[in-house]
């Protein structure tokens, strides 16, 4: 059966209005890269994986936030395209719910909030088919039928062959050992 790759590339934002008008309490990510990191962290926790799992989703993907930025990678691989999508839409959305309410429970302003937005959605880049495995499988398959055939004919020719000397009388000029007589 494929796999379906399935990747997303997020970004963190900005939010609408100068941070210097911000009278609130400091963002409790401290910069919009330390935001990316955070995200990052929460995306790729045990709890989370169990969530998307217990909704039918997949667990197992990978979450990359980039080094002293605000670019996250998406990137999983999935039995079903639909259910991979799914579950890149998923992780979009518990991470704009993560950013919104830890920046709304330490009293910072909407509309100074770091927020998230989809540089590619959750989207199949490649198909994947373990047609190498299947092959390996059946020259297998194939050898060892091969080799249960050869072993069966080699058996019976040497049956038939010493059944012949066996019923081939001993010629007149031989001896019973099979020897030549004098």
């Amino acid at each position: 059966a494929p796999e379906y790759v399935v990747r997303a590339t997020w970004m963190l934002v900005p939010g609408s209005t100068p941070v210097e008008s911000r009278v609130d309490g400091p963002n409790p990510y401290g910069n919009i890269s330390g935001a990316a990191g955070a995200v990052e962290v929460v995306l790729s926790s045990p709890q989370t994986r169990q969530q998307l799992g217990d909704s039918g989703l997949i667990a197992t993907y990978q979450i990359t936030a980039e080094s002293r930025a605000t670019i996250i990678h998406m990137t999983l691989r999935a039995t079903s395209a639909e259910v991979g999508i799914r579950t890149g839409e998923a992780l979009h959305d518990l991470a704009v719910e993560e950013l919104s309410s830890r920046q709304s429970g330490a009293g910072v302003r909407p509309e100074v909030q770091y927020g998230l937005v989809s540089l590619s959605q959750p989207a199949v880049i490649e198909v994947v088919t373990n047609d190498r495995t299947q092959v390996r499988a059946l020259v297998a398959a194939g050898g060892l039928v091969a080799a249960v055939v050869l072993a069966a004919l080699v058996d019976g020719v040497i049956l038939k062959l010493r059944g012949r000397r066996a019923a081939l009388p001993a010629t007149p000029d031989e001896g019973p050992d099979g020897t030549s007589r004098p």
